[in-house]
């Protein structure tokens, strides 16, 4: 694929680096340079990565962990983005890499939602679930909360999933397994 200008990118990126995605594409998602046709049965993206972005992943071509992140936030609106930019930080990825590729890519479609995405993404978001509810919330003006904070309450902990400290509020997107599994063997 790379030798014939074409990679797999965005969420088939995701997919093949191990990050969780909104949905799997019902097509493969490559990217192409100029010179490369697009694929029938392929959903081809005229974006083409530099070869610095590229990883070669049991044998197949791929965007870079970075690259990656930058193109799902390209492509998804920003709770769905999110899911894939949070486990990618989440994994070692480096946001400042990956505002600069943005930058790099000049005023592409979709790079001030992108801009957005990767300035509100959150490594400490453990589940798709939590960097989803995060987003959505934010878009609808609620401020950027904390994610995971443990506390110590009444000899316990607890870890929200996100905490709005000015507000004294907490908030648990998918909790009901990380509690309820406690509560019951408590009980006679």
């Amino acid at each position: 694929l790379a030798s014939r200008g074409r990679v797999a990118g965005i969420r088939s990126a995701a997919l093949v680096l191990g990050l969780p995605v909104v949905e799997v594409p019902p097509l493969p998602e490559l990217l192409r340079d100029h010179q490369a046709a697009s694929l029938r049965g392929a959903r081809t993206v005229r974006r083409p990565p530099p070869r610095e972005q590229v990883r070669l992943v049991n044998g197949v071509p791929v965007t870079s962990l970075e690259r990656t992140a930058v193109d799902v936030a390209l492509d998804l609106p920003t709770p769905e983005a999110l899911i894939t930019v949070d486990a990618a930080i989440r994994r070692g990825g480096d946001r400042r890499k990956m505002l600069a590729i943005l930058e790099e890519m000049g005023s592409v479609r979709g790079c001030r939602e992108a801009r957005q995405t990767l300035d509100w993404a959150d490594g400490h978001s453990e589940s798709p679930l939590e960097s989803r509810g995060r987003g959505g919330l934010m878009l609808q003006g609620v401020p950027r909360p904390w994610s995971n904070v443990t506390f110590r309450f009444e000899g316990e902990e607890v870890r929200p999933d996100h905490w709005w400290e000015g507000l004294g509020i907490v908030g648990e997107a998918d909790g009901a397994g990380k509690y309820d599994e406690t509560r019951t063997t408590d009980q006679p």
